[in-house]
């Protein structure tokens, strides 16, 4: 390799290196590294030390999970499923219900690339606000005090 060449790949790499270096600065961790996007809700959550909040759902754990799962795999990468959405929030009946399909779904991420999120935060970003209305009235109709 002559030393033209040489030069130019040190530079390049000194380039990429000192780049890195900014972004680990900026994002305090890496540039993949994302801290979750938390609600009120997922705050709420990890606020209840008491557990009252499983205590007082009128689901089953398993039923929460498994309503996260089907609202996670609503979740496209072009176009979600929100007829799946809407028919999963269906099945709650009280707020705590809500907060337990929250703590169920944790945080969602998906691609190394893009910031985990908990449910609240992928509801607002992902949907439109017609949709999100939707959600809402879903809520409302069913005495949940809560709105996204």
């Amino acid at each position: 390799m002559d030393e033209k060449k040489f030069l130019k790949y040190a530079i390049i790499a000194a380039g990429v290196f000192l780049l890195y270096m900014y972004m680990k600065k900026r994002t305090k961790g890496g540039i993949f590294h994302t801290e979750p996007a938390k609600s009120e809700l997922t705050e709420l959550i990890e606020a209840d030390q008491s557990g009252t909040i499983q205590g007082t759902a009128t689901i089953s754990g398993t039923q929460a999970a498994n309503i996260a799962n089907r609202i996670k795999g609503a979740w496209g990468v072009f176009n979600d499923d929100e007829e799946a959405i809407f028919s999963a929030l269906q099945e709650l009946r009280t707020l705590s219900d809500l907060l337990l399909v929250v703590e169920k779904y944790g945080y969602y991420q998906p691609n190394a690339l893009l910031q985990s999120e908990d449910l609240a935060t992928s509801l607002r970003t992902r949907l439109s606000k017609k949709e999100l209305d939707k959600v809402n009235k879903i809520l409302s109709d069913r005495k949940i005090d809560y709105a996204f």
